[in-house]
């Protein structure tokens, strides 16, 4: 447990890292069944049910939420929320489901981090209108050039 918090409402918020997706699949926390592979790509496919040790009755009202953060772009997943910055997805659920039926997460990465991926992405958005410019000038100076000779044949 890196560490908790408290937040309004009664809530509390724990945070937990694991230093590699390998270390999540082996954590005692929690019952699951969980598959971690690598992919060529330098990503990997995850898939894991997640259910809490029956250690408490299920409490109406709260919910429980699992966010995962990897290096790399997340390009699929079954979560029902938004994808965050591009390599942050969460799950969420009310607890009395969660200790039910647990939850089952699945997420697909590829090698590209976030920064490498907006840095192509931007580059070649820039290189794209360098090439718009670059072409509206050159269709912009042949038409003046055309114009002039026009004109020093309709004057001379």
């Amino acid at each position: 447990m890196v560490r908790t918090r408290a937040r309004r409402r009664s809530q509390v918020e724990a945070e937990v890292r694991f230093d590699a997706v390998t270390s999540l699949c082996e954590a005692p926390l929690l019952r699951r069944d969980c598959t971690y592979r690598e992919t060529g790509d330098g990503g990997f496919d995850l898939a894991m049910t997640i259910a809490p040790r029956p250690a408490a009755s299920p409490q109406p009202g709260r919910d429980i939420e699992i966010r995962v953060r990897t290096e790399g772009r997340i390009m699929e997943h079954n979560s029902d929320g938004p994808l965050q910055r591009g390599n942050v997805i969460s799950w969420g659920r009310p607890l009395d489901e969660f200790l039910g039926d647990g939850l089952e997460v699945r997420v697909r990465t590829d090698g590209t981090s976030v920064f490498a991926a907006t840095t192509r992405i931007v580059l070649r958005s820039a290189l794209i209108a360098a090439g718009i410019v670059g072409i509206g000038l050159t269709l912009l100076v042949l038409e003046g050039r055309r114009r002039l000779r026009r004109e020093r044949t309709e004057g001379g």
